[in-house]
């Protein structure tokens, strides 16, 4: 179902897919393809997609810059979770 829907541009489809994808081996290709899933939903509007992009990004040491635009801009909307991210960075 998830697939299904994240394929129709279903953004929060998009995030729970990538999160079932990371869940499942986020180590390996899961963690590769939960990260296109996440950059999928952000681009169509999900604010939980790009809290767990930029996760993602920190926990693949990669494109940590991004990763801090996101937490900073998702803390300067008040999401406190990405805020303690943030600053812990």
């Amino acid at each position: 179902y998830f697939r299904q829907a994240a394929e129709a541009g279903d953004a929060d489809a998009m995030n729970a897919l990538g999160v079932i994808l990371e869940v499942a081996d986020p180590d390996g290709a899961g963690g590769a393809a939960a990260t296109v899933w996440y950059e999928r939903a952000v681009a169509a509007g999900s604010r939980q997609a790009r809290y767990n992009l930029a996760l993602r990004y920190l926990a693949d040491e990669v494109n940590l810059t991004e990763a801090a635009r996101h937490l900073k801009d998702l803390a300067g909307e008040g999401d406190v979770a990405a805020a303690s991210a943030y600053a812990v960075m």
